[in-house]
């Protein structure tokens, strides 16, 4: 049985299936979503192997807590080379959009907002509990 890694790798491979181009434009993403499903469900089901201990190594954890503020933020400034979105007479933003600073930029953006916004309104929400009529205060 080929594992999901060697899985995800054969339909992401420039192959030649001997289809026509309208073809491989449908069976390869399809295949290739077929394909990462199943490495994540192996993942998820079997709690062993190479890509388990990656996936739960510390960093890649902390990576995975930062991910929604990463998604938000990234938009920002991950943009293609070919579009400027900044005047030039705005040197430092038309650098900063650039690459590698982008993904620092995008990690410094997304460290802000995890810790400066998000957390404190989930501690704040943690204040409330939730009944049938909505959210009333704690009484402690």
């Amino acid at each position: 049985m080929l594992h999901g890694d060697v899985l995800v790798a054969i339909p992401s491979a420039k192959m030649n299936l001997g289809f026509s181009h309208r073809w491989d434009a449908t069976l390869m993403p399809t295949l290739q979503c077929l394909c990462i499903a199943y490495l994540i469900g192996s993942t998820v089901t079997v709690r062993s192997g190479i890509i388990y201990r990656i996936l739960n190594l510390e960093p890649i954890q902390w990576v995975g807590k930062l991910s929604y503020s990463l998604y938000i933020w990234q938009q920002l400034v991950l943009v293609p080379a070919q579009i400027q979105i900044f005047p030039e007479t705005w040197p430092f933003l038309v650098w900063i959009v650039r690459f590698p600073q982008n993904i620092v930029a995008a990690f410094i953006l997304a460290l802000l907002s995890f810790y400066c916004l998000e957390q404190p309104v989930l501690r704040f929400k943690s204040r409330f509990v939730r009944s049938a009529s909505g959210l009333e205060p704690r009484n402690s």
